[in-house]
């Protein structure tokens, strides 16, 4: 038999027992250049930058670049790319009110920049962080949107990490504080070949040739590790002339504060689960939070809310690989919840006439 098999089509035998699925025999593998084995929502590649520690002041205000910047290239058509900023601090050095606002910009084979998907939000961007009256507290960034840049096969697409500042200036890195990093995620968005096992006729790795790809539904490669699929719940905080959050609480008991659902593609896959958002507080204020899945609590955190008297914004968020052990096909609800213990009310994904803080929850499902 040749050694290379040239097919545009594989599915499975219509006769065998499970005619929808092809098996790879234990032992042996699917091989190819990045990007040649292709599943919609899969992890292709990652890139990951870091900023100095030395001191980048912001004092305009409108978006400029941080030299925070990081670029990628395409390997297939209409990818999507999940864009997380972490790290680093804002100190706002002068007055309660100055306040900072980060998000990410994108172009595409040095065009000009364009906001990241979601992440204009009304000139708000991802995130917004506040003065605390001259005090000395730093705010980590944590920022995350899921980028849909529609570039094709091939593209150089470079983002970057813009701020602005309301008035006066303000740090948005220094030597004293940790590094702030921007890091991207790549995932992908005939003649037919009737057979149940693929093996190969020498060694145990099969190669798929340069330029070609196998191709199939989400789920219908399984690779443990990989990425299967990537949703996203995005919640814009309330704008207007008075104050308003996404979620205001004096209730005891836990309330629900972002839920999204996933319907798993693989059996007994692993669930990575991200929420981000702000809490805002101008007196003291306790509260504590939870991640569901279902009815089941997976994380908790005693005083998730923890203020002062001061004007806050300051970070609301987990981070939780679960194993819910489903079938395929199965839908999961996850829910970040919140319950307030003493103080004032509990204001998460808080707006105002100045501003307002995007809330996120991202879900990604990991083949085992």
């Amino acid at each position: 038999m040749a050694s290379t098999l040239s097919v545009s089509k594989i599915q499975g035998l219509s006769t065998a027992a499970a005619p929808t699925t092809v098996e790879i025999t234990s032992g042996h593998k699917l091989t190819g250049a990045a990007g040649s084995i292709i599943v919609p929502g899969m992890h292709i590649q990652t890139v990951l930058a870091t900023l100095v520690q030395a001191t980048v002041t912001i004092s305009s205000t409108s978006f400029v670049d941080t030299g925070l910047n990081v670029s990628i290239t395409s390997k297939n058509a209409s990818s999507k790319f999940l864009v997380t900023v972490t790290g680093g601090g804002f100190y706002g050095k002068v007055n309660n009110s100055q306040a900072m606002w980060v998000t990410v910009q994108r172009n595409a084979s040095g065009g000009s920049y364009d906001y990241a998907t979601g992440a204009y939000a009304n000139n708000y961007g991802l995130m917004r962080l506040s003065a605390d009256n001259g005090t000395w507290n730093i705010k980590p960034y944590s920022g995350t949107c899921l980028d849909a840049p529609s570039a094709g096969a091939g593209v150089v697409l470079n983002y970057r990490v813009v701020a602005r500042v309301n008035a006066n200036a303000a740090d948005f890195q220094a030597a004293d504080r940790g590094i702030p990093t921007i890091t991207v995620t790549g995932s992908s968005a005939m003649s037919t070949l009737f057979t149940n096992n693929i093996a190969s006729q020498n060694g145990t790795s099969i190669a798929v040739q340069s330029g070609h790809a196998i191709t199939g539904d989400a789920g219908a490669i399984s690779v443990p590790g990989q990425i299967v699929q990537v949703v996203q719940l995005h919640v814009p905080g309330n704008v207007g002339t008075s104050t308003g959050s996404v979620l205001s609480t004096t209730s005891t008991s836990y309330v629900d504060f972002l839920t999204k659902a996933i319907t798993t593609k693989l059996a007994n896959s692993q669930i990575y689960i991200k929420t981000y958002s702000l809490y805002y507080r101008n007196a003291a204020s306790y509260g504590d939070g939870r991640l569901l899945r279902d009815s089941t609590t997976i994380d908790e955190c005693k005083y998730m809310v923890y203020t002062g008297s001061n004007d806050q914004f300051l970070p609301l968020s987990f981070q939780v690989l679960d194993s819910p052990n489903a079938a395929a096909g199965t839908t999961i609800t996850y829910k970040h919840q919140m319950k307030y213990v003493s103080g004032s009310s509990i204001l998460c994904g808080y707006g105002d006439s100045g501003g307002k803080v995007n809330s996120n929850m991202i879900l990604m499902e990991i083949a085992v």
